[in-house]
């Protein structure tokens, strides 16, 4: 990126191109790491040789701000300049070059970065009390910009570049934005990663921890004492052997009591059931769980296994059980069961906000392609307008013929009041998207509209366009961000000059009235009405959307990037206000601004 003493020309050339180089590397990064074919690392190799590149910087690093076991702040580098200047240096780099080297010490200049999280900028960096000093050999440090990765609630790294000639300012660090940004969503996006791996261990060995209590439990309850009771058809105790006795706490005086009486009420159907079906199936045997009473007043899970004891004639005459504790097991059970549902909403979530995330990355690369998109198309005519203006110049130069060159001066300053339009819109987004700007109501009188209106008369009139104003009541008051609706008169009147055929009206009337919502309380009102093309349905449903191409072009082939009723939008609502159009195609549109006051 160019500064100093350069012709505008010039400067604006170097410039663009720097922007296109820089937007490039956004993308390409962005993209690799989209598709997973890079390392982390490779990505940021790339967009560190690309930083360094479009800053004119000797070297310089890309690391991510961590937290040790105390909560302080430290730097763990991703990808470095190569500055080794002996082999033990040389080593030491392609040792640390995979894993990437750690700097704890805070005292210094990147680590005045790491805990104030603001840019910090040493272009004399010998004599900056922040410096620590560097090796004995290492390359001279003549200029050092560090500049914070956020996040949206915390810092995520930095990245730091050093000796760039004439040094670093607070303009750098603006054209690096869209950088930084990558950086972050990258970081950030690699911090998710890692969330769900280290999430998907977690339940991997959740899963293993289960498995073997499964196995633990099974083998319990497999290795427990067995029941083993006999009743005759009427369902009367006639044997119970000593683990059944010991267990359920009673004695032998059982026998002869009805078997029923010891199971729980809601059972008794299904071992009635069982006991048929052994009757009618003699010599098959027929499982059925129920539960037992206990001596502590409790009912204890178990599991039977029920068989006809036939006499010699082959006719059924006891019914034998065959008995065991399945307390544990079933416990093991529902809490396998609960571990599962908890498991599978837990996939649910996650697969929900890979999802999300997944989405909100496409997103962000559809944003950045129309981004590269409209700087590529966008910035393409007026540089080559440029381009062909000078090359003009030096011609007619060498012939000694110099009336020509005020035409053309006025081309290239065309070509350049275009390339900074694009450029402002593209800052006032990154400005808006990324919190930066802030509005701040002042008083203001109707005459301070009036003036803004008015500066778009002589404009208007190079088309035999009238801008008409009109307000109601004849004197009044209001409160507003001067800036913000600075950009939103400028965005829609310009509009309304651009897509007017010649020798039409446009109609501006600002007033006070009451408050939608209350009735009582006013509202600034302002409206702007065209006598052009109209906007179709389909166009006004996406009128106020980001990089929005619509059907209605300029009448006068004048130039529009689609930004500039996205930019209204965000700054109405900044100022708790609405704006929406309405229009029907072939009758001009009507645009409407409220803001509270």
């Amino acid at each position: 990126m160019t500064y100093g003493s350069q012709n505008n020309q010039d400067v604006n050339e170097h410039d663009a191109l720097d922007s296109l180089r820089l937007l490039s590397a956004v993308h390409q990064a962005q993209q690799a790491f989209i598709r997973g074919k890079h390392t982390v690392k490779e990505v940021f190799d790339v967009l560190l040789e690309r930083l360094l590149d479009v800053t004119a910087s000797e070297y310089g690093f890309i690391g991510r701000r961590l937290l040790d076991a105390e909560g302080k702040p430290y730097l763990k580098v991703i990808s470095m300049t190569n500055t080794a200047w002996n082999e033990e240096t040389q080593a030491l780099y392609k040792h640390y070059e995979t894993e990437g080297m750690e700097f704890m010490e805070l005292f210094s200049l990147y680590g005045e970065v790491l805990t104030s999280e603001r840019p910090f900028i040493a272009n004399s960096p010998a004599v900056d009390p922040k410096r620590h000093g560097t090796p004995s050999g290492h390359p001279p440090l003549k200029a050092f910009l560090g500049v914070p990765i956020c996040g949206e609630n915390a810092m995520l790294g930095m990245f730091g570049i050093a000796n760039r000639q004439g040094g670093y300012n607070e303009e750098i660090i603006a054209f690096l934005q869209p950088l930084t940004d990558t950086c972050a969503v990258i970081i950030d996006a690699l911090h998710e990663r890692q969330a769900h791996e280290a999430h998907v261990e977690e339940l991997r060995q959740a899963n293993e921890h289960l498995h073997h209590k499964e196995q633990f439990l099974r083998s319990l309850v497999e290795s427990q004492t067995h029941y083993l009771v006999r009743t005759d058809l009427e369902g009367r105790y006639t044997y119970v052997n000593e683990g059944f006795v010991k267990h359920f706490g009673i004695t032998e005086k059982i026998i002869g009591f009805d078997s029923m009486e010891t199971i729980h009420p809601d059972d008794r159907e299904a071992c009635a059931d069982a006991v048929m079906y052994c009757l009618q199936n003699p010599g098959k045997m027929k499982t059925v769980l129920l539960r037992k009473p206990t001596v502590h007043g409790t009912y204890l899970e178990t599991e039977w296994e029920f068989i006809a004891v036939l006499d010699e004639l082959g006719t059924p005459y006891q019914i034998q059980c065959f008995g065991r504790d399945i307390t544990e097991r079933r416990d093991a059970e529902r809490l396998a069961e609960a571990f599962q549902t908890e498991l599978t909403e837990l996939n649910k979530t996650l697969e929900k906000r890979v999802t999300e995330r997944t989405r909100e990355l496409q997103d962000l690369n559809r944003e950045k392609d129309e981004f590269l998109g409209i700087a590529a198309h966008d910035l393409k005519n007026p540089l080559a307008a440029i381009k062909m203006s000078a090359e003009r110049i030096l011609l007619h130069y060498k012939r000694e013929t110099f009336a020509i060159i005020p035409s053309v001066a006025q081309t290239i300053n065309m070509a350049s009041e275009r390339m900074l339009s694009i450029i402002d819109n593209l800052l006032d987004i990154n400005k808006l998207e990324s919190g930066q700007f802030s509005v701040s109501p002042a008083e203001c009188d109707d005459l301070y509209l009036k003036k803004l209106v008015m500066s778009y008369m002589e404009r208007a009139a190079e088309k035999g366009i009238t801008i008409l104003y009109e307000q109601s009541p004849k004197n009044f008051t209001f409160r507003a961000d001067k800036e913000a609706l600075h950009h939103i008169l400028d965005n829609l009147l310009s509009n309304a000059v651009k897509y007017s055929p010649q020798w039409k009206r446009i109609t501006v009337t600002a007033s006070l009235v009451p408050s939608a919502s209350s009735g009582i309380a006013p509202q600034l009102r302002i409206e702007i009405q065209d006598e052009g093309q109209g906007i179709s349905q389909e166009d006004r449903k996406r009128l106020f959307s980001k990089f929005a191409r619509l059907t209605a072009r300029p009448t006068a082939g004048e130039h529009s990037t689609g930004l500039g009723l996205f930019i209204v939008k965000k700054l109405v609502e900044l100022q708790q206000g609405r704006v929406w159009c309405e229009s029907e195609q072939g009758k001009g549109a009507n645009f409407i601004v409220e803001i509270p006051q």
